[in-house]
Formats: structure tokens, sequence, C-alpha cells
């Protein structure tokens, strides 16, 4: 997938329409948001499977699931995993 401009007003990814702008960077894999956490990719596995409150990927590409980081990030701190 080759992203012309990183920051469309609607992203469509696979199956999700995202109704808010996202950058390229704004989109993150489990290798990427284990690494903004500083925690390993079998957690975040973890934490996605065990906690219904784990947002929802924004798409499934043969690779994985994608999330949007503000996502993650907000989800991150309010449950003191993200300081």
């Amino acid at each position: 997938m080759t992203v012309c401009n990183p920051t469309l007003p609607t992203l469509l990814l696979g199956w999700a329409v995202m109704s808010r702008p996202l950058t390229a960077e704004e989109l993150v894999g489990v290798a990427e948001i284990a690494e903004r956490l500083g925690r390993t990719t079998s957690l975040v596995h973890d934490w996605r499977r065990r906690y219904e409150s784990f947002p929802d990927p924004v798409a499934e590409l043969r690779m994985g699931f994608v999330w949007a980081w503000p996502d993650v990030k907000a989800w991150a701190r309010s449950t003191g995993r993200l300081d």
C-alpha cells in the first residue's frame, strides 16, 4: 500500500473508513505499540485478548491489525499504562 497523501480527510484501509484525519505515523501495528509503550509485543497481544476496552483496530492487513495511535495512547493513559 502506498500512501500518497498522509493527511487524507478520510482514510480507507481495508474495510475501515476513518472519520478523522490520521497521518501515516499515527497508524500502528503491535510492534509500534510495544515500542512506544516500552512493552513487549506479546504483552500487547495479551491486552488485546484480555481487555474489551482495548481499542478496535482500524484495519486488518495480511501482516496483521492496524490501530490508530491516538486511540491506543488514550487507552494506555486511561488504564495507567502510559504516564
